[in-house]
């Protein structure tokens, strides 16, 4: 396993597949904290990752569409199955090197925080939370990735069809997310409508405008009697 998996890596950093991948991700996460953090103000590092996740729509079709698919196509795969190693730990070799490729650039995006840090309040906690959740989404997905590459022999079919899976699950993710907010904002609107019985402050001033509004209808008629 340990020769699969420096073998991958290695393959990942002679070419530019690991490069265009890491500069991405970078990219970015530099465009998005500039506009958060720097530009608007907000103190909330978690705010930059969670807006970057359409980012796995592009970086992780880019980083397993050869993973295997390539094995396949240059007939490859056969000097794995005489390897003296289960067909699980090949894939693991090939897995852990994924993750490796992707912690690189998340390793520099940790840097963020302690940077931002030097000129605000940012509480690291949470912003290491949320780079800890980034990452493991990122292995979630680039095993959806792996997976789909393992189905072809083709790189560019394996691209295409581990987009449109990302589309999907980016898609469904966002409806989940937007349905959750619009019922939070629902139930928030009904609890300031609900006048709460231990608030007698509330109970006694929708008292008085009650008391006023009758007061002025019973005086209508009068009014209207005059003119």
């Amino acid at each position: 396993m340990r020769a699969v998996f420096r073998h991958e890596v290695s393959s990942y950093f002679t070419n530019v597949t690991g490069y265009v991948f890491g500069a991405f991700l970078l990219l970015f996460a530099g465009i998005y904290t500039m506009a958060y953090n720097l530009r608007s103000g907000y103190t909330n590092f978690e705010y930059v990752l969670g807006s970057m996740s359409f980012v796995f729509l592009v970086i992780v079709p880019i980083l397993t569409m050869k993973v295997i698919a390539e094995e396949k196509r240059q007939k490859t795969d056969q000097l794995l199955y005489s390897l003296p190693l289960s067909m699980t730990r090949v894939v693991l070799g090939k897995y852990l090197a994924l993750l490796v490729v992707f912690a690189v650039p998340m390793l520099i995006v940790c840097i963020y925080p302690i940077v931002l840090g030097a000129f605000g309040s940012v509480y690291l906690p949470a912003a290491y939370s949320a780079v800890f959740g980034f990452y493991l989404l990122g292995a979630a997905l680039i095993a959806i990735g792996m997976f789909i590459s393992s189905i072809t022999e083709s790189q560019a079919v394996a691209a295409g069809l581990c987009f449109v899976v990302m589309l999907l699950n980016y898609f469904i993710t966002s409806l989940a997310s937007y349905a959750s907010t619009g019922q939070r904002a629902r139930a928030g609107a009904r609890h300031r409508r609900r006048v709460p019985a231990h608030d007698p402050q509330r109970l006694c001033l929708r008292r008085a405008h009650a008391h006023t509004r009758g007061a002025a209808a019973r005086r209508l008629p009068a009014r209207q009697l005059r003119l």
